[in-house]
């Protein structure tokens, strides 16, 4: 297959990410190796697993489904082929955090496959406003909006305000290092974090007053047992309140405690 390797020189070469994912059928199921081709596809990288690295952000995206589909198609029938197909169906260009594939994957994905069967997913898609009137800024990018709805998700993690070198600056200015020097780094850091959580509380009026719904989910929901079911069972409500739209199988199945035990034995196990 054209550009199944690539060369780095000296006689060694290496799997293109293509090929690296359809060789993962080997080992991994479909819900695994969707996460996988959208990390391909996304702008982050996860460190290994067991390691003390930590995940990287705004990074280029080393492939796109495109080109995934056109690997497949060109390796045609083999033996696991028909599991990358249904990790394909799932896989999304342009995710910038890990956690963005696992919600989306979860939501898309049937009932009887442990998902939500919420609907088709688009994600981190700019929404212009509709009157820039009522809009601090003229567009946003909701992290996941359901096709066909006005309801969405975005998510808000450990990460997204960066309390971590608030923590290190306190730390050292309270220890005196750095004298002035700590302190000003404390002040910079505060600023950031108090600018970054006024922009985010911007962010959800802009899309309220543009008519849409957009959850906010923090890594909690995804952590603690029950607690993203009931952000889907919120998601369901507004869709069928919004939209009309018959959200009943999904809103009864999140009433099955049995499936849900098992829905987040599976969540736990793609966790990072």
């Amino acid at each position: 297959m054209p550009g199944a390797f690539i060369e780095l020189g000296d006689g060694v070469a290496v799997s293109s990410p293509e090929v690296a994912l359809i060789e993962m059928r080997r080992d991994t199921d479909a819900l695994g190796l969707a996460l996988v081709g959208m990390e391909l596809c996304g702008g982050y990288s996860l460190p290994p697993a067991g390691s003390a690295g930590e995940t990287r952000f705004f990074i280029p995206a080393v492939s796109t489904r495109d080109k995934l589909e056109k690997a497949v198609r060109t390796v045609g029938w083999a033996k696991g082929m028909s599991k990358v197909s249904e990790a394909l169906a799932l896989v999304k260009d342009g995710c910038w955090s890990p956690m963005e594939p696992i919600v989306s994957a979860f939501s898309e994905r049937g009932i009887d496959e442990l998902g939500y069967e919420v609907g088709v997913v688009k994600v981190n898609r700019r929404e212009a406003a509709r009157d820039e009137a009522l809009a601090t800024k003229a567009s946003r990018v909701p992290d996941i909006m359901f096709e066909g709805t006005p309801v969405g998700i975005n998510y808000d993690g450990a990460g997204h305000y960066d309390l971590a070198r608030v923590e290190r600056a306190a730390l050292s200015a309270a220890m005196g290092t750095g004298a002035k020097a700590a302190w000003d780094e404390l002040e910079g850091a505060k600023r950031e974090v108090r600018a970054k959580y006024a922009d985010d509380r911007r962010r959800e009026r802009d899309l309220w007053a543009d008519g849409l719904t957009v959850f906010t989910m923090t890594r909690e929901d995804l952590y603690e047992e029950g607690a993203l079911d009931l952000l889907m069972r919120q998601v369901c409500t507004a869709i069928a309140r919004t939209t009309g739209r018959d959200m009943g199988m999904q809103l009864e199945a999140l009433g099955d405690a049995g499936l849900a035990r098992r829905r987040f034995e599976l969540l736990k196990s793609v966790l990072p």
